[in-house]
């Protein structure tokens, strides 16, 4: 709870929610589910905290139900839980325990008796721990004994096997709305708390949400307006307002109004487009730098999101210095 308030006071420029009368009757709700039977109950512990020192007291209370696994992001608000968002988790429960392989890019080349792990073509030996899944699944990918015919228990684990999806620098996970073995569609469960922790489902659908007319699917020039950006805002302010909007719309795709030119003299060179502004390369160490984990990282205690933002990424150049590097093969 604490981090949800030191986030918004500190880097979102919110100070006002600090102001007691700003969390003198805390609420949560399920935003949404894939799996209606996978929480059961949902209560806030100490939802009036008499101070701030108090608010690390006040917790939020998720009953998982047996025998169920799936994704949902669970949400904090004062008053009402139609009332902005102040923080939101994302609640991950799969079939089978999370691991992680440890890669290293290349081994050094033992000829070379008069360096020190010295390699061919990366700068260094990267080693690093990969989770077992992508974020979201329930299930690892299954080892398919015939690619062409899997049978319906490797389809099954196939489709456990697909998570969500991610807009670079934002915490909360975007459901797909498509399983990756059949490519059929499913159906998404908005949440509705009541005061005795029971929850109530609406479904939304992959048409809905999809919807370019509708509320999910929001570009820069909108959501930008609405979250009282100027132009002569300085480029840190425009930031913490963007990053505001994103924290109170956690199922909101942001989608950029217009894209950046591209470079035929140096394709390398072309601008990305981003969400978080007009202009490119903002904040690039939303999701951390270094050995840092920056608060807007998706990834559960213990992991994180790779810091590759030192790699210069020339094609046929600098392959090699990344933890996905694989020798000879130049990605």
């Amino acid at each position: 709870m604490s981090k949800a308030f030191s986030v918004q006071s500190q880097l979102l420029d919110n100070t006002d929610v600090l102001n007691p009368s700003n969390f003198n009757n805390l609420k949560a709700n399920i935003l949404w589910t894939t799996n209606t039977g996978l929480i059961s109950k949902v209560s806030m512990v100490n939802s009036s905290p008499s101070s701030l020192q108090d608010l690390t007291n006040s917790r939020i209370s998720v009953e998982i139900a047996p025998n169920q696994s799936g994704n949902a992001v669970v949400t904090l608000h004062n008053g009402s839980i139609s009332a902005p968002v102040y923080w939101s988790w994302h609640i991950w429960v799969t079939d089978t325990p999370i691991t992680g392989y440890t890669y290293t890019t290349e081994a050094p080349v033992a000829t070379a008796v008069n360096y020190i792990n010295y390699v061919n073509k990366a700068d260094v030996v990267l080693q690093t721990t990969f989770m077992d899944r992508d974020m979201g699944a329930v299930n690892v990918f299954p080892n398919v004994v015939n690619p062409l015919s899997p049978t319906s228990e490797e389809l099954t684990r196939i489709r456990a096997s697909a998570g969500m999806h991610y807009q670079w620098g934002r915490k909360d996970p975007l459901p797909v709305f498509q399983n990756i073995d059949n490519k059929s569609f499913f159906n998404l469960f908005l949440g509705t708390v009541v005061a005795n922790g029971a929850v109530s489902y609406t479904t939304l659908t992959p048409d809905a949400y999809n919807n370019l007319s509708g509320t999910y699917i929001v570009p820069y020039n909108t959501y930008a307006a609405s979250s009282g950006v100027q132009a002569t805002d300085k480029p840190a302010d425009k930031i913490s307002k963007i990053l505001s909007y994103s924290v109170k719309n956690p199922l909101v795709y942001m989608i950029p109004s217009t894209f950046a030119p591209f470079n035929s003299a140096v394709p390398n060179y072309t601008n990305g487009t981003d969400w978080l502004g007009a202009e490119p390369n903002l904040e690039l160490d939303r999701w951390g730098r270094g050995g840092e984990k920056s608060p807007f990282d998706p990834c559960p205690e213990g992991w994180r999101i790779p810091d590759v933002m030192d790699v210069a990424l020339v094609s046929g150049s600098d392959f090699g210095q990344t933890p996905w590097y694989k020798k000879k093969i130049k990605i």
